[in-house]
């Protein structure tokens, strides 16, 4: 509560109202829930500073009012820099910066600062300053029960099928259960096979690219919230697509379209791996060509980056996908190591490319050799791409 300010009772000695206004604002700076600073927009020397903004960075209010911005904010790192550059352009911003508590740790913040001038014609700036730590924290805490709840359902959904098969078994006769058995186990090869490609082929990649953003994170402090949060998406979304096989073994990963998944692949590869992708995809009509095809040229798209990403060493990637009135043709080069095609591979991946050209009538071909790179060839005949063949 700011103290009543009182009221003289001849006029003539009323206190000026902008003396009023004036000390009304000091109390509701010095007095608000949010930590505030004000300071020199040139010299970043501080001015002011409320006991909000004091608590927050373990200082005293006469150790602040003898520093500058730079003793408080990581000014080298990018998003501070670009709150800046915005603030200049329009005199007020709101960004994700990094600021320093006296003990030396960081503390993620967003804060919204604003230029003004006051009577002594030096600009300042006031800012408003929000700490997101605890935000993490909750976040990473819901990650973290989602993946118990998705593991939980993965083991009530194994009992109750183990249950189910054991009724089985012993409601029929010994012929009766070992054709039962027969067909089970061909069911289980079958849902392995559809299961395991699916893992490999989505939740890999995205565990994959979770892990490269969180080692990006170790290594580049500038950008550590960043990636992080980064990190945190396709973990999120692995656990998604976890969920997603429980239910149904489906995706929706094409459903924007077959071009702009390829493009975000190439784009998100390209954010972590220093390699240049280049797509040539606008000779590509998706007209009349089904979901489940489209997936299947995604997941080989996938997956053949993968191999590049993992073995190849490459530096330049070329992707190219056309269709005429009879086929569907894509090839992807790379100019990396390249490898013996004589060889047998001892990974799945060109097996998993290979299986998915023939679920469609397809072909897929690598030409390798050495120190030359590698071309992947797929050809599907159109007709057969536009059907709803079951992958």
């Amino acid at each position: 509560m700011f103290p009543d300010i009182p009221t003289p009772k001849k006029a003539s000695t009323y206190l000026p109202r902008s003396l009023i206004y004036s000390n009304l604002y000091q109390y509701a700076f010095n007095f608000s829930f949010h930590p505030n600073i004000v300071a020199e927009v040139v010299s970043g020397k501080i001015v002011l500073a409320n006991h909000a903004a004091c608590k927050l960075l373990g200082y005293t209010k006469l150790e602040m009012l003898t520093m500058t911005s730079k003793v408080i904010f990581r000014t080298n790192e990018k998003s501070f820099k670009e709150m800046l550059s915005e603030r200049k352009l329009v005199d007020h911003s709101i960004g994700h910066v990094t600021m320093i508590h006296k003990n030396g740790n960081f503390i993620p913040c967003e804060v919204t600062s604003a230029v003004f001038a006051d009577n002594t014609e030096i600009e300042k700036a006031i800012t408003t300053i929000t700490d997101i730590s605890q935000d993490l924290l909750k976040q990473k805490a819901i990650d973290t029960q989602k993946d118990k709840i998705v593991a939980d359902n993965i083991v009530i959904a194994l009992a109750k099928c183990n249950a189910f098969l054991e009724d089985r078994l012993n409601e029929e006769s010994e012929l009766k259960a070992m054709q039962i058995a027969e067909a089970t186990e061909d069911a289980r090869d079958l849902e392995r096979s559809v299961i395991g490609r699916e893992l490999h082929d989505n939740v890999n990649q995205l565990l994959g690219a979770s892990q490269l953003y969180l080692d990006l994170a170790k290594r580049d402090k500038k950008k550590t919230i960043t990636y992080l949060s980064r990190s945190s998406e396709y973990t999120i979304t692995a656990i998604e697509e976890i969920r997603k096989l429980t239910r149904s073994l489906t995706t929706d990963t094409i459903k924007m379209g077959l071009r702009e998944a390829i493009e975000n692949l190439v784009h998100t590869t390209m954010e972590i791996e220093p390699m240049k992708i280049y797509c040539e995809l606008i000779k590509f009509s998706e007209e009349g060509i089904n979901d489940k095809f489209k997936l299947n040229i995604f997941r080989i798209v996938q997956e053949h980056l993968n191999n590049i990403l993992k073995h190849a060493h490459a530096s330049k990637v070329s992707i190219r996908l056309r269709k005429n009135k009879s086929s569907v043709v894509m090839s992807i080069y790379d100019n990396g190591i390249g490898f013996d095609t004589s060889q047998k591979s001892a990974g799945i991946g060109m097996g998993n490319i290979k299986s998915r050209a023939e679920a469609f009538n397809g072909t897929a071909d690598f030409v390798s050799s050495p120190g030359k790179g590698c071309k992947l060839s797929v050809a599907f005949p159109a007709t057969d791409s536009m059907r709803l063949t079951s992958t």
